[in-house]
């Protein structure tokens, strides 16, 4: 079955350096759980990282579809709380922090949307 898991946290060869794992013929590195259970919510709550709530898609489609042990999320736009947080291009009109927080939501949404796929475990 698809490990969520496995694909978010990295490898633990014999101790507890982290060790990045080989990527496949499509360049992705595939990683896996570490030494001790540590879940992916446990590795989050680390960093102080808070998965928001799932965004309504903003068009007519589909958010996410299983396919198999994949899940394949459509494309993200920074979005929190209903609303568009950040627009305009940079370094004209936005500033390289700015287009940073706004990657960092859509990486957030994104993992919004597997745990949601996921029936809210991301260890499944």
């Amino acid at each position: 079955s698809f490990s969520l898991a496995r694909h978010l946290l990295p490898l633990r060869a014999h101790g507890s350096n982290p060790v990045v794992g080989r990527g496949n013929r499509f360049g992705r590195v595939h990683m896996i759980l570490g030494v001790g259970g540590e879940t992916v919510e446990d590795r989050l709550q680390k960093t102080g990282t808070q998965i928001p709530p799932t965004p309504a898609p903003a068009a007519n489609y589909v958010p996410y579809v299983i396919t198999g042990n994949y899940v394949y999320v459509s494309g993200q736009i920074p979005i929190q709380d209903g609303q568009v947080q950040f627009t305009g291009k940079v370094p004209s009109f936005k500033s390289v922090d700015e287009a940073y927080q706004s990657a960092r939501l859509c990486g957030l949404n994104v993992i919004a949307q597997v745990k949601e796929a996921c029936n809210g475990d991301l260890n499944k």
